[in-house]
């Protein structure tokens, strides 16, 4: 690769408006081969009965809502959402919001995630007819994740729950720093390439929540001049030679777990990858996290930091012979 063409890459690489359309890239990644469009699902009527009934118009906050035992309040879901139950309408997505669905469902809140854009006129309009309460929330980071999460659980669970109901419902932020206690022995690991895809390579830099996550752990990342999803080449790959690999490839949204070992499918997932010349391969240093909701900006993030944690630890004994420190 020219080094001309190099500095063209980082530097579009880098660009804000590029990192949100791949969030978006990699929100469907992660939903590919469960997350087809669904018509809107019949729901039931309005209940009469006290407490909020959510339009959830994000994964990422439909994780939330099941993460902290509240999934019965939804009533209506985001259109790429497949984690949640399928009976739940389809409330629109990024694209567009299904209004006649939100009439039917008669939320008490509309929760998404819009990013900076200003809300449609006709939410706002509706919203304030109907007495819905619409909350936006950014999810482009660890700490805003983390935020939504306390937020969601504080300001529209709680207040319609007993004293020690809403005590008992987990606090994100909280699980999520002791998940990622940082321990120095770590940076024996080497550097660490963060991947969410192989075929071409897909590596998750500075601005992505993985790599928060990486250093916050004390880990060396491999990748911490690129943007926070940057395409490379398998030469690229070569180059950096990096001495450990995490693959962030998840399995389809209600997919089981494999049963072949960890480490066999590790290798399998590397692909054009799998190349004795990385010296992360050569080592058997890869591994693979495989979960739903990997790349979903919401609670599944805690289960990855601390699959992340586990082989950075399993790692940090030794350093693979060849690896750049």
């Amino acid at each position: 690769m020219t080094a001309r063409r190099w500095h063209v890459r980082r530097s579009v690489l880098r660009s804000g408006s590029l990192w949100l359309a791949a969030l978006g890239a990699m929100m469907i990644v992660a939903a590919t081969a469960a997350c087809r469009r669904a018509g809107p699902a019949a729901s039931e009527p309005p209940s009469s009965a006290p407490g909020p009934r959510l339009a959830v118009l994000a994964p990422g906050l439909a994780s939330t809502i099941r993460y902290l035992g509240r999934a019965d309040t939804m009533v209506a879901r985001h259109g790429f959402d497949a984690w949640s139950p399928s009976s739940i309408a389809v409330g629109g997505d990024q694209a567009g919001i299904d209004y006649e669905v939100l009439l039917r469902v008669a939320p008490t809140h509309v929760l998404l995630q819009w990013g900076e854009r200003a809300l449609p006129e006709r939410l706002v309009e509706l919203a304030a007819s109907q007495g819905w309460q619409v909350r936006s929330f950014p999810l482009l980071t660890l700490d805003q994740v983390a935020k939504a999460a306390d937020e969601v659980r504080d300001s529209v669970l709680a207040p319609s729950m007993s004293v020690e109901s809403a005590a008992k419902m987990p606090r994100l932020s909280e699980e999520l720093a002791a998940a990622l206690t940082p321990r120095p022995e770590r940076a024996a690991a080497g550097r660490v390439l963060l991947l969410a895809a192989v075929s071409p390579p897909a590596a998750l830099g500075p601005g992505s929540y993985h790599h928060d996550m990486l250093l916050r752990l004390g880990g060396t990342s491999a990748a911490a001049d690129l943007g926070a999803y940057a395409s490379l080449d398998v030469e690229d790959v070569i180059a950096r030679a990096p001495g450990a690999i995490v693959l962030i490839l998840p399995r389809a949204a209600g997919g089981e777990a494999s049963e072949t070992p960890s480490d066999r499918r590790a290798k399998e997932a590397l692909g054009p990858l799998a190349l004795e010349t990385i010296p992360a391969v050569r080592a058997g240093r890869v591994v693979l996290i495989n979960d739903s909701e990997g790349l979903v900006p919401g609670p599944g993030l805690l289960r990855v930091a601390r699959e992340l944690s586990a082989a950075l630890d399993a790692w940090s004994t030794t350093a693979p012979e060849g690896a750049p420190r």
